[in-house]
């Protein structure tokens, strides 16, 4: 885990992720809607992209303007925010907020993570999952 949060960097770059699986991937969208500064968001915007989390994709020649979207990688992390949003929705004070929602773009609906065991077929609460250094299979 700490190796997997050195390699994503701060809380900042967090919520460039964020801005950018809103849909916001334009540099001045993301600046706005993080309220970071623009060194901040830039100098996390070149980190992320070295990284391989964000690729940069030029929308504009004539003044040279760039998108920021997440690669496989960087779309994989989506869980993770999604996961802290409804962490903080649920467990901390929210009154200036309205509650995000996470929507399935082929039905419409709200979507919730869940932990999905493949061996039992079924989706197991927080409570009843372990984690600690993988099992080997010894065949018994």
């Amino acid at each position: 885990m700490a190796q997997a949060l050195a390699e994503i960097g701060d809380a900042w770059s967090l919520l460039i992720l964020r801005e950018t699986f809103y849909g916001r991937q334009r540099f001045s969208d993301i600046v706005e809607h993080t309220g970071a500064q623009k060194t901040v968001v830039s100098a996390r915007l070149k980190q992320l992209v070295n990284a391989g989390i964000l690729v940069r994709e030029t929308y504009s020649e004539f003044p040279t303007r760039h998108n920021y979207v997440p690669t496989q990688k960087g779309a994989e992390l989506g869980a993770v925010v999604m996961a802290l949003t409804a962490w903080g929705t649920k467990w901390l004070d929210n009154d200036h907020q309205d509650d995000i929602a996470f929507t399935h773009h082929e039905c419409g609906h709200d979507v919730a993570l869940a932990a999905y065991c493949p061996n039992c077929d079924t989706t197991v609460q927080a409570d009843q999952v372990r984690g600690g250094p993988r099992r080997t299979t010894t065949g018994r």
